[in-house]
């Protein structure tokens, strides 16, 4: 196929588009003109129907992304409200941790759910040995620098006895 396309002198100046094809018969040929809007009246109805296509998948995908970071994101808001929770000394705060799965974010939540509750424990011995023994030496057992079984340590002690201090006092 040839095709030309060319104005005509019409009153309308419309473009033509114009075939030619040789029959391979005697030498002739076969020669079509049709109006430029009609011959490319299917190509530009696949051409819309194309853009509509594009325009619906970019929504869906658009609709599909906004899902799918809701779920993502949803848990990571519930740990981050968690840990200001923490922050403020709450350490009983837990997050929900779906019981299938073993992406991050499961794991992520099952450690701070670990480490709330030792930090829970650590506070309740904490208070505790603040009940029997002073601060200095709770704070010592609980960041385990006093040893079982004692320590040996060279100490001097000095007794002074002030004549009639007794009396006075």
């Amino acid at each position: 196929y040839t095709l030309i396309r060319s104005i005509s002198e019409s009153p309308t100046n419309e473009a033509k588009m114009i075939a030619i094809r040789q029959t391979g018969f005697a030498g002739m040929g076969v020669v079509v003109e049709r109006p430029e809007s009609v011959a490319l009246e299917a190509s530009q109805k696949i051409i819309r129907l194309a853009a509509l296509f594009a325009v619906g998948v970019f929504f869906l995908a658009l609709l599909f992304g906004v899902i799918y970071s809701a779920v993502l994101v949803s848990p990571i808001l519930d740990l981050t409200q968690a840990t200001e929770k923490v922050a403020l000394g709450n350490y009983r705060v837990q997050v929900q941790v779906p019981t299938h799965g073993g992406d991050e974010i499961v794991q992520l939540g099952r450690a701070f759910n670990i480490m709330t509750q030792g930090l829970a424990e650590r506070e309740h011995f904490r208070d505790t040995f603040i009940k029997f023994h002073s601060k200095e030496i709770a704070e010592k057992l609980l960041a385990g620098a006093v040893k079982l079984g004692g320590e040996r340590l060279n100490a001097v002690i000095l007794f002074v006895d002030i004549r009639g201090f007794t009396s006075l006092s």
